[in-house]
């Protein structure tokens, strides 16, 4: 009985152990298995989540960009005398521009869009102020600021687009050269309704012409970017 007793425990305890081996490895397979499983699909849906987002924002910029360039187009060509809209047709462009600006800047917003969210929101508002401050005394609602008003807010706006160039390094090069562009034309239109001189105003005007010429083309650019993306 005792030589039996040995020889169970002998030879099955070393097989108890390996079976209980295979299973704790088994265990750890199906563990594995789940982990990676888990893994992939947070990755997955980390993935769609970003290509969502990054459509979203070249959705935005596209609106924004667009926004900026045409309203800057046909207000410097308008002051430069290049063009005649009318106050009427122009403060329709420009308050159309703003509440595109506007409405831009809010839904980056919601998307945690920084960049989207300060600048157009902000150059937004501008251009409604601009509707005040340039086309409203036009009709004899109000008085026309002075000179040195116009120019003294001119700098501010200027010194924000500088701000915005130094600031925002995490955007394209591209992106930053449009607003040094920017706060340069707004430098030189300060200049000109300081001074008051009709050449500081053409140039002026024909530089800002030239800036959102070439805000429009930045915005079918992220507009392309966007539609090949929502195709792929």
């Amino acid at each position: 009985m005792l030589k039996k007793y040995n020889a169970v425990w002998c030879f099955g305890l070393p097989l108890a152990v390996s079976e209980g081996i295979k299973m704790k490895c088994n265990v750890d397979r199906y563990k594995q298995t789940v982990f990676v499983e888990e893994t992939m699909a947070q990755t997955t849906n980390y993935l769609q989540r970003t290509a969502a987002h990054g459509k979203t924002i070249g959705t935005i910029d596209f609106v924004g960009f667009l926004s900026m360039g045409v309203t800057l187009l046909f207000f410097s060509l308008h002051q430069a005398r290049v063009i005649e809209i009318g106050d009427s047709g122009l403060t329709t462009i420009l308050f159309a521009g703003g509440i595109g600006q506007i409405l831009a800047g809010l839904t980056a917003m919601r998307v945690k869009h920084l960049f989207g969210s300060i600048t157009f929101t902000a150059f937004g508002f501008f251009w409604l102020s601009v509707i005040a401050l340039f086309i409203v005394p036009e009709f004899g609602v109000a008085e026309s600021p002075q000179s040195v008003a116009l120019s003294s807010y001119s700098v501010m706006w200027g010194l924000f687009a500088g701000m915005i160039y130094l600031g925002a390094m995490h955007i394209s090069l591209q992106t930053r050269l449009l607003f040094a562009m920017l706060s340069l034309n707004f430098a030189i239109l300060s200049f000109g309704q300081a001074t008051l001189t009709e050449h500081a105003v053409l140039f002026g005007g024909l530089f800002g012409g030239a800036c959102g010429t070439l805000f429009i083309v930045h915005a079918l650019c992220h507009g392309a970017i966007g539609l090949k993306k929502a195709i792929s």
